[in-house]
């Protein structure tokens, strides 16, 4: 589907579908849901998933994104150099 859109120059079309793709990945991943994964492993960069990457845009709005967002954006403003 991602494909078919780009050959048709669907770019709202595409990145809906590349949404929709890695919604999927991020909370059905098999081994547990990647972005867990990935703040758990200190990638933990709250701009960026909070509001910034378009990818992420899709779930946004679902309860379990904006509860770990709270997390992340406490460790975020808390973090020391």
């Amino acid at each position: 589907m991602l494909l078919k859109c780009a050959l048709r120059h669907e770019k709202d079309k595409a990145l809906q579908t590349l949404t929709k793709q890695k919604r999927e990945i991020l909370w059905k991943d098999p081994e547990g849901p990647w972005l867990e994964r990935a703040v758990a492993r200190g990638w933990a960069n709250y701009p960026l998933f909070s509001r910034i990457d378009p990818f992420l845009a899709n779930i946004r709005g679902e309860d379990r994104f904006q509860k770990l967002m709270e997390r992340i954006k406490r460790d975020w403003e808390n973090f020391e150099v």
